[in-house]
């Protein structure tokens, strides 16, 4: 696999509980048979970061 870093072409949002959700497309952090991927940082995680909903 060639993930080396979070650049400006990956994809992310918000979800519905404010917490940061990564997406990769497929093959690109994981196996391509594991389909696409998603990492969800919980957004208490990120209270230092950014205020949520503020």
């Amino acid at each position: 696999m060639e993930f080396r870093a979070i650049t400006e072409e990956t994809s992310f949002y918000l979800n519905d509980q404010g917490s940061l959700v990564i997406s990769f497309k497929e093959g690109d952090a994981a196996p391509m048979y594991m389909g696409c991927v998603e990492f969800v940082i919980l957004k208490e995680a990120l209270e230092n970061i950014w205020n949520y909903g503020k």
